[in-house]
């Protein structure tokens, strides 16, 4: 127990470092930008960072954030609804997935699984969806 409480401490601190937690402006701001109604040019980008910003929100409810930003993360559902509409899923199949080099970089292979694992563990209601 004594080694995991140690990382988990340690993962404190690197967070706590973060502009997302140190920045008062930081998280309202990529909020209201992702938000606003501004087209995008490729929806489906749109969709994959609202589920990611949708995801990350979720994740930073289990910290101490700066002031006004835990109203932000009560939206992550909001956020996960419109990355849902966008047809998210979709997109990241066959515009990320379905190109053949993808497999063959790790990395990507590796953020992608990373995203789809943490909604899909963090946000269980909305896999019905």
């Amino acid at each position: 127990m004594s080694v995991y409480w140690n990382m988990k401490m340690e993962e404190i601190k690197v967070l706590q470092r973060l502009p997302m937690m140190t920045d008062l402006t930081y998280v309202p701001d990529i909020h209201q930008d992702l938000m606003s109604t501004r087209v995008w040019t490729n929806p489906g980008q749109k969709g994959v960072m609202l589920l990611a910003w949708g995801v990350t929100l979720r994740q930073l409810n289990q910290y101490q954030t700066p002031t006004g930003v835990i109203g932000i993360c009560e939206e992550d559902g909001v956020v996960i609804n419109e990355a849902l509409e966008a047809n998210v899923f979709h997109f990241l199949r066959l515009a990320v997935v379905a190109v053949h080099d993808f497999h063959k970089e790790e990395y990507y292979l590796k953020k992608v699984q990373r995203l789809v694992t943490d909604f899909i563990f963090h946000m269980p209601l909305k896999v019905c969806t």
